[in-house]
């Protein structure tokens, strides 16, 4: 009987112990950022490793031990780790989209729909995930709009 009671006690010290090297779940910390365009973490505790799940949608930048730039580069999603001294694991889902600062949507007619980005000139921008028309524009819509941006 003494032996299973100290079996026992040392199981739940080893729990005890044991379970503060254990992974914790994590609940991730949505941040959007604009293609082109930085996003700053500050952490309260130095970071001892910074990860980026996909690289070609988000980029890091380790500033200091203490701030890390999130550089947004193309549509898409991706997740950042970064562990902090004394084992604490920060998650981020990181959302990348256009920037939608600055843009004009005009309607050319019954299905022609142009977005432009106006900043200093209007310049014609791609929907969403569509590539480049091949072949030029289409019948009836301007191939080039132009004009200086207004405020």
């Amino acid at each position: 009987m003494g032996r299973l009671k100290n079996l026992v006690k040392i199981l739940s010290l080893l729990l005890i112990v044991g379970g503060n090297f254990l992974p914790t779940t994590v609940t991730a910390t949505q941040l959007r950022v604009d293609i082109n365009k930085t996003q700053v973490i500050e952490l309260n505790q130095p970071a001892t490793v910074v990860s980026v799940a996909n690289p070609n949608i988000a980029d890091v930048t380790v500033q200091s031990p203490r701030v890390i730039l999130v550089i947004g580069k193309a549509t898409g999603e991706t997740t950042i780790h970064i562990s902090k001294k004394g084992g604490a694991l920060l998650s981020y889902d990181i959302f990348v989209s256009p920037s939608i600062v600055n843009k004009v949507t005009v309607n050319l007619g019954s299905s022609a729909v142009q977005t432009l980005q106006c900043l200093p000139r209007c310049i014609p921008v791609g929907k969403l995930g569509a590539g480049p028309k091949k072949g030029g524009s289409s019948a009836g819509a301007p191939s080039a709009i132009t004009g200086i941006a207004q405020k």
